[in-house]
C-alpha cells in the first residue's frame, strides 16, 4: 500500500533498522533518521519522489541496494563516514 499522503514522519529515538520499502512512494520530503539506526534495506525510500534530504545518521553500518530512486527530482543525501557496507545503487536521479 503506498503512503503518497503521508508528508511527514517522525522515528522513535530507539529504532534500530528501517525495513524493506518501509516508505515505498510516501509523499515525505525530508527524513530525520535516529542515530540510533544502524542498517537500512533494500528501497527503503524507493520512489518517494518529493524527498528533497535524506541525512544518515554517523552510526549506520548497512545500506542495502536502490535506497532511493525511481524519481525525477534530486534527492541529496548526507552522513559523516560512509557505512562500512552499502548496496551498488544508493542514489538514482533522472
Amino acid at each position: 500500500m503506498f503512503c503518497d499522503k503521508v508528508t511527514e514522519v517522525i522515528l522513535p529515538k530507539s529504532l534500530e533498522s528501517i525495513g524493506q520499502a518501509a516508505f515505498h512512494a510516501c509523499g515525505i520530503s525530508t527524513i530525520d533518521i535516529p542515530s540510533s539506526v544502524t542498517s537500512i534495506a533494500d528501497g527503503a525510500f524507493l520512489t518517494c519522489c518529493n524527498l528533497k534530504r535524506l541525512e544518515l545518521p554517523p552510526g549506520l553500518k548497512k545500506i542495502e541496494e536502490a535506497l532511493c530512486c525511481g524519481c525525477d527530482g534530486k534527492t541529496g543525501a548526507d552522513w559523516d563516514s560512509a557505512p562500512e557496507q552499502t548496496g551498488t545503487l544508493l542514489m538514482l536521479q533522472s
